[in-house]
């Protein structure tokens, strides 16, 4: 409750206030983020791997932040070597993505981000890496990112179905 900026610590070690950026968004299931509050899960820096694409689909995701060193995003890298990397899909948004990079191991057929069905997102300084698909958006969705890069992405760097950005 109150007004401000949450903040739940995160770190590679696994001693923030949560083990896993996964333990931190499967608690927001039981969590609402009110208008005057922004929640954000601050990454430290160091390498945080994934089994699975980190999904966000929560009502008030407008209003959560996933952000590691936005003045150096290659300290803080995402891993996703066998699945797609961050979805924001069901109508939802993630209110800011930055200062990470995501790295797809050069896993075939995957995105790095994928924003579906009507959903938002907002970029900052991030790095997609290594991905058959780099971003996309679909659906009527819409991504804003004026610093994000991308780099080695195999099909597509920055593709969308028509009618989509």
């Amino acid at each position: 409750t109150g007004t401000g900026t949450v903040t739940w610590n995160i770190n590679a070690a696994g001693t923030g206030d949560f083990a896993t950026v996964e333990d931190a968004i499967a608690a927001l299931d039981d969590y609402h983020i009110p208008g005057d509050v922004l929640l954000e899960i601050k990454l430290a820096a160091g390498d945080y791997e994934f089994d699975a694409p980190l999904a966000f689909v929560h009502p008030d995701g407008a209003r959560l932040r996933l952000v590691g060193d936005e003045a150096a995003p290659d300290t803080v890298t995402m891993s996703f070597p066998s699945s797609s990397g961050i979805i924001v899909g069901g109508s939802s948004a993630l209110g800011y993505l930055a200062g990470v990079e995501i790295d797809g191991i050069g896993a075939s057929n995957t995105y790095g981000i994928l924003v579906q069905d009507s959903s938002s997102l907002v970029l900052g300084p991030v790095i997609l890496s290594d991905w058959y698909y780099g971003l996309e958006a679909w659906t009527g969705s819409f991504v804003r990112g004026d610093y994000a890069s991308s780099r080695t992405a195999g099909w597509s760097t920055w593709a969308s179905p028509p009618g989509s950005w």
